[in-house]
């Protein structure tokens, strides 16, 4: 199996596209497409990724074809993750606790990942029907969430969250923080409900003004009150959405697009209030103030909603921190959320499962992926009682013991899953186009006030004049093409496989000169993939069958990228038993084994070593840093935080060392702050480095 080393690239995931001669009088040959996703294919391919080839295989074998007939024509490819194992425990969990809570149905609410159209709520729901003891499935497309109903003790929710991983949707729990995002989506949608039914009734009383009642008709003052009453209810329950947002950013110096619009309700509202005290029926534009804030409150409500579709499509690939499970005398068998761990507490990481916080290994020997925290790929060995860091993946088949050295609190993974508090952002040139429009249209409603009243010395009639230029001028255009325009670029971006998460995004893309890689794994994929997948299909059918078990359910990168084009072609997995592992060397069951050269043959490799001629003595990473004056702060940096050992460690590291000169540039006083607490924010600053 060793052939297969010089197949794997880390730094590529797709052939390049050959692109046909645009020259005069010759004509783009079509851009071949995916059978399953739509997105453009290599020349002479059915599909972009295995992963496209792998679920559109499943489709086709359950009879659900009619899948492709419902579907949009382009959809986001597969995610890997359909051939990841993915830990589902606390889904099992989350149904034990629905039975134990519940009568003979229990019901279940849940997150949902991968639904790009109608198509998918139909594929899931046909899903659903051939699940043992499903009695009812409901897929909310827009809310991202699915509620599932089953007889107690005859359903395995885990085993149909599996079953949908394979289909590329990803089930997950409906967090807090989930419900927080839709809170002001959900407020919006409100807002337009209220608004709509206030703005009809105002059009209900008003009409009868509109064909020729007189303002002497028993009824006229009744009807224009209450035309102003819900012109009062509009203006309080979606105008005040517009009023305060608009104040708030003026406290903070800026010039939002609430600005104009609040400047406008505002105005047409006390010149109709105004009117309607006097009885000058030419001042009041009551129909007016409930239907501007009504479409004012859709255009917004589109934007919001975007944004929060988004990130709803954006599940963890681990839900949340998983729960562990408690070993030692003081808690045995017993789970508990990350959130509750303390320090000295021993716990169990299972394969897949992310190390919540800073821990020490007490398994002989480990494999840990490091990927999310250094950005390298190469997975690393860790040897009994070495520290693991934070937001480590356990990437060997057995469960190890480990030892927390910290709180959830104190943890690194802790404050990554914190949410961002962002302060609103600021567009300049959105400012400046609001701010010369304000200028204007204030200027020209003042200026006509003073013309009118000096020319008739009415002020009723200069109001209706000032009031009249400044609804005539509220910024509808501005208002709704805003809003809508983000909405656009953000479905485009979607398409294109570009998740928007933040509303501000393209205020601040307009100043971006230099983007600034900071770790060599931002540009690699996740996991290796196969340069040339065609040698799998070149061995033996009973070698595919042995290599897809020997690789089917571990979570090590390569295995991974060996696992997905054998799933892809629908290979049959063999049944070898007991699947051994060598940590840092390779797997093994009965004669079938996969590794590094020699790794099973221990003197072959010793000959083979001592026949190789004596490499020179490699310094380490703390040794090659402290020969050379230029990283002298950085040597005592590392010393006061005490990281030498793990720094002189087997690695692989990268690291990007800071020299003396770019620690001078820092504000005067802080190399000293760090060094005097360096228990604090020192460590933390330095491991972002490694």
């Amino acid at each position: 199996m060793s052939a297969f080393a010089d197949s794997f690239s880390p730094t590529t995931g797709a052939l390049p596209l050959d692109r046909a001669e645009a020259g005069r009088g010759t004509r783009r040959a079509p851009t071949p497409q995916c059978r399953h996703c739509g997105a453009p294919n290599p020349p002479a391919a059915e599909f972009c990724c295995a992963g496209c080839e792998y679920v559109h295989r499943l489709v086709q074998e359950q009879g659900l074809d009619d899948y492709y007939k419902f579907k949009d024509a382009i959809t986001v490819p597969v995610d890997p993750a359909v051939f990841e194992t993915r830990d589902y425990q606390w889904l099992t969990d989350l149904q034990q606790q629905a039975e134990k809570a519940s009568g003979e149905v229990a019901e279940l609410t849940l997150g949902l990942q991968g639904i790009s159209c109608a198509a998918c709520v139909w594929l899931i729901e046909r899903l659903a029907h051939q699940e043992a003891g499903l009695r009812w499935v409901g897929v909310n497309a827009q809310t991202g969430q699915m509620r599932v109903r089953w007889a107690r003790g005859a359903f395995d929710a885990a085993g149909f969250g599996r079953r949908l991983q394979a289909f590329n949707y990803l089930v997950g729990p409906v967090e807090a923080a989930a419900a927080a995002d839709r809170a002001e989506s959900r407020a919006l949608a409100r807002r337009i409900g209220l608004g709509t039914a206030f703005a009809m009734n105002i059009m209900l009383f008003t009409l009868p003004t509109y064909f020729g009642m007189e303002p002497d008709f028993t009824y006229a003052r009744l009807f224009g009150m209450l035309a102003m009453a819900f012109a009062t209810l509009s203006f309080l329950t979606g105008g005040w959405y517009f009023i305060d947002r608009a104040w708030r950013a003026l406290r903070m110096g800026a010039m939002h697009i609430d600005l104009p619009i609040a400047v406008g309700i505002i105005g047409s509202y006390i010149g109709s209030v105004y009117g309607w005290m006097v009885g000058d029926e030419r001042l009041v534009y009551f129909d007016f103030v409930g239907s501007f804030i009504v479409l004012m409150l859709i255009g917004r409500w589109a934007q919001v909603a975007a944004v929060d579709r988004n990130r709803r499509r954006l599940l963890a690939r681990q839900p949340k921190p998983p729960q562990v499970r408690l070993l030692g005398p003081e808690g045995t068998g017993r789970t508990l959320p990350p959130e509750e761990l303390v320090a000295e507490q021993r716990f169990e990481l299972v394969p897949g499962q992310t190390v919540p916080v800073d821990s020490r290994l007490e398994t002989v020997s480990a494999e840990f992926s490091l990927a999310s925290i250094n950005g390298e790929s190469a997975p690393r060995v860790f040897a009994a009682g070495q520290r693991v860091p934070a937001g480590a993946v356990l990437l060997s088949r057995s469960a190890v013991a480990v030892v927390a050295l910290q709180a959830w609190n104190e943890s690194l993974l802790a404050r990554l899953l914190r949410p961002a508090e962002r302060e609103a952002e600021r567009d300049p040139l959105l400012e400046r186009i609001i701010r010369g429009y304000l200028i204007g249209i204030f200027a020209i409603a003042i200026g006509s006030g003073v013309v009118w009243a000096w020319g008739t010395g009415d002020a009723a009639r200069t109001w209706s004049v000032v009031t009249a230029v400044l609804v005539v001028s509220c910024p509808c255009a501005i208002g709704l093409s805003v809003p809508l325009a983000a909405e656009m670029a953000t479905v485009a971006l979607r398409r294109r496989g570009v998740f928007v998460r933040e509303a501000g995004v393209f205020a601040r893309l307009g100043r971006v000169r230099r983007v600034i890689f900071d770790k060599t794994g931002t540009l690699t994929l996740e996991a290796p993939v196969l340069r040339d997948p065609e040698e799998l299909t070149a061995l033996a059918p009973e070698a595919q069958a042995a290599l897809l078990a020997l690789v089917r359910d571990n979570p090590h990168p390569v295995a991974q990228a060996l696992a997905a084009p054998l799933l892809a072609r629908g290979v049959a997995m063999a049944s070898l038993g007991d699947v051994r592992e060598t940590v840092g060397s390779g797997i093994e069951a009965g004669e079938w084994s996969l590794g590094r050269d020699g790794w099973r043959n221990p003197a072959a490799e010793a000959e083979a070593a001592a026949t190789e001629e004596p490499a020179a003595e490699l310094m380490d990473l703390v040794d090659t840093a402290a020969a050379s004056e230029e990283f002298s702060t950085l040597v005592a940096a590392v010393q006061a935080a005490g990281l030498v050992d793990v720094l002189k460690g087997e690695g692989p590291f990268t690291v990007f060392a800071p020299t003396n000169d770019a620690f001078a540039a820092l504000p005067a006083g802080t190399i000293d702050a760090l060094l005097a607490d360096p228990t604090g924010d020192l460590t933390q600053i330095l491991l972002y480095h490694v």
